[in-house]
């Protein structure tokens, strides 16, 4: 059963509300404390849930959590400062994980996850279309002969894996021209580019597309990391591998791979 986190954290926060509700002045004269019957259950549950399913994500929130609730004021008196300090970490994360700054360890694993089956797919890409080009009667049924027919073939081999897929996905204009990222995986925040290498693509050229590419997608707010998908299928261009390589090393921070196929 999935859990909705947002809701989650909001019943948490609630919950922290009625804690901080119960303030009052403590009779050993170091602050004003809170009632000990609910605040201990509010702590030890947010902490469970914290770590169950943000323990990768959240862990700097989390130690900063940890570290106050086992504050020897806090643990023998229940006291309110703490308490209020514990309420707005947890408002931090909320937020957070409203914008996309956080998501749950499910998640993390399942993009961490996605990118070796995505260069599987790359990599098995003409194998699968020259699998699918004739038919035993040798009537033709499907071929690459443009970039179009690539990203089309591609589409459906994606719908197998992923469900949120947007094709030619607008991108901010940056640099005076505005363009459209081939694909995005929208739950796993990637966008895929494909090139299709022919006769009159040039390595420069390449390069260059490529590398304002990057420029201009990492502006997209629907993604922050970037495949791209190199189609060879004649074995145009030898020096594939240097590209991809410079590639990477020019955008660290936002390209997750560069994929040529077929290998």
């Amino acid at each position: 059963m999935s859990i909705n986190h947002f809701e989650k954290l909001e019943a948490l926060i609630t919950e922290g509300i009625e804690v901080l509700n119960t303030k009052r002045e403590g009779p050993w004269n170091r602050g004003s404390g809170v009632d000990y019957s609910k605040c201990t259950p509010w702590v030890s549950g947010t902490m469970n849930y914290l770590k169950n399913y943000f323990l990768t994500s959240a862990n700097v929130y989390i130690e900063d959590l940890d570290e106050i609730s086992k504050r020897r004021d806090f643990l023998l008196r229940e006291r309110y400062h703490e308490a209020k300090q514990f309420y707005t970490t947890l408002c931090k994360i909320r937020q957070d994980v409203e914008t996309g700054i956080i998501v749950p360890d499910s998640e993390v694993n399942r993009v961490r996850d996605t990118i070796p089956l995505l260069r599987r797919i790359f990599m098995n890409f003409h194998k699968s279309l020259m699998r699918l080009r004739t038919t035993h009667d040798k009537r033709q049924t499907m071929s690459a002969k443009n970039e179009y027919d690539v990203q089309y073939f591609l589409f459906a081999l994606l719908e197998l894996h992923f469900d949120n897929i947007l094709a030619e996905e607008p991108v901010p204009s940056s640099v005076g021209a505005a363009s459209r990222i081939d694909f995005l995986l929208r739950d796993e925040r990637i966008g895929i580019e494909v090139k299709h290498i022919k006769s009159s693509t040039t390595i420069k050229g390449l390069s260059s597309e490529m590398i304002e590419d990057a420029t201009r997608y990492r502006e997209h707010p629907h993604f922050d990391k970037l495949i791209f998908f190199i189609y060879n299928p004649s074995y145009l261009l030898k020096s594939l591998n240097a590209i991809a390589k410079d590639i990477i090393e020019l955008n660290k921070d936002f390209v997750v791979d560069v994929v040529i196929g077929p290998a």
